[in-house]
């Protein structure tokens, strides 16, 4: 079963430079969990200095969603997005994340 779009969910504020964990959900067209999606996805920043976790394949997982915990960092104060995209059907999710700066004390 392919997805109508995938559902990133991620903190709405993190730190600059702190990892945080990011979630994905294939959903349906009736936004119930796709259980059945096999793709694999690839995430992309609008943080040119941030990072986020490498392709992933649902080939196994059987759940339709994974939790990525530690594996995303932004570094650039300000909103940056977060996108995911099933490298298959082209569904995507985008996730707002407002990027706190550090402060030094």
């Amino acid at each position: 079963m392919l997805p109508v779009h995938l559902q990133i969910t991620a903190p709405d504020s993190v730190d600059a430079g702190s990892p945080f964990a990011l979630t994905v959900t294939a959903l349906d067209s009736n936004n119930q969990t796709d259980t059945g999606f096999s793709d694999t996805v690839h995430f992309t920043t609008t943080d040119k200095a941030g990072g986020v976790p490498g392709n992933y394949s649902f080939a196994f997982n059987g759940t339709g969603t994974q939790t990525f915990t530690n594996l995303a960092e932004l570094h650039t104060a300000g909103t940056q997005k977060i996108t995911v995209t099933d490298t298959t059907t082209l569904a995507t999710g985008t996730a707002p994340v407002s990027v706190l700066p550090v402060h030094l004390q």
